[in-house]
C-alpha cells in the first residue's frame, strides 16, 4: 500500500468562486458609486444610510477574500493528503491542517446532501470528522487558532469533496485503506436513498 495518496483540488471550480466572489465585487461597488441623491430618489428601494452601512462592510469583506482565494490559488500542495499517520487538509483558505488519526474518534461519509436558498438547490458531498477531545489533544487544538476553537465546540470537522478531482467514492475507499488498522469506523450515509426510503414506507 502507498504510504500516502494526495488528492488534488479542480482549479476551475476555484476559479469559479474568484469569479462569484468578483460579480459580487462589482456589484456592490456600483451600487456604493449611484449617487447620494439618485439613492434617496429611490428610497423605496435603497435607503441611503442603510445601502452605505451594508454595502461598505460587505465590499471590504469581500475584497479580503478574493485576495485570500488569489493567494490561495497559487499555493504547492493545495488538496487533501491522506498518509499513515493522518489527514493534512489545505482543501481551502480556512481548511483545518494536519489531523493525525490518533485524533479521529470516527468519520462519517455524508453523500446528496441538499443545500437549499431560495431558488437555488445543489446537491454536496462531504466528510464529517469526529475529534476527540482529551487533555492531552489541548496543545494540538491551541494550534489550530480560531478555527480549532470552533472546531472544538462541535467535536466535528466538516470537510467538503466537490472541491476535488476525484469522486468522493474514491476518497472514501482511500480512508478505508488507511484506517482499517487504526481502530476508526468510517459510515456511509447516502441522504438522498435514506429520505426515499423514509417516503417510500410513508406511502
Amino acid at each position: 500500500m502507498k504510504t500516502s495518496q494526495h488528492y488534488k483540488l479542480s482549479t476551475f471550480k476555484l476559479l469559479i468562486i474568484l469569479f462569484i466572489l468578483f460579480s459580487f465585487e462589482c456589484f456592490s461597488i456600483l451600487t456604493l458609486s449611484i449617487p447620494y441623491e439618485e439613492l434617496e430618489r429611490n428610497a423605496d428601494r435603497y435607503h441611503p444610510i442603510m445601502t452605505y452601512l451594508f454595502f461598505v462592510p460587505f465590499s471590504i469583506s469581500i475584497g479580503v477574500l478574493i485576495l485570500i482565494f488569489i493567494k490561495f490559488l497559487f499555493k504547492r500542495n493545495k488538496g487533501l493528503t491522506i498518509t499513515e499517520v493522518g489527514l493534512i487538509d489545505n482543501s481551502s483558505p480556512f481548511s483545518f491542517g494536519e489531523i493525525p488519526f490518533d485524533n479521529i474518534s470516527s468519520i462519517s461519509s455524508i453523500t446528496n446532501s441538499t443545500i437549499k436558498y431560495r431558488f437555488i438547490k445543489a446537491k454536496t458531498n462531504h466528510f464529517n470528522i469526529n475529534l476527540r477531545n482529551r487533555k492531552k489533544d489541548s496543545s494540538w487544538w491551541k494550534s489550530k487558532g480560531v478555527i480549532g476553537y470552533i472546531v472544538k465546540k462541535m467535536h466535528t470537522y466538516t470537510l467538503p469533496t466537490k472541491g476535488f478531482k476525484a469522486k468522493h467514492q474514491d476518497i472514501v475507499k482511500t480512508m478505508k485503506l488507511f484506517v482499517e488498522d487504526k481502530n476508526i469506523k468510517i459510515t456511509e450515509m447516502d441522504l438522498e436513498q435514506i429520505e426515499r426510503s423514509i417516503n417510500n414506507k410513508k406511502s
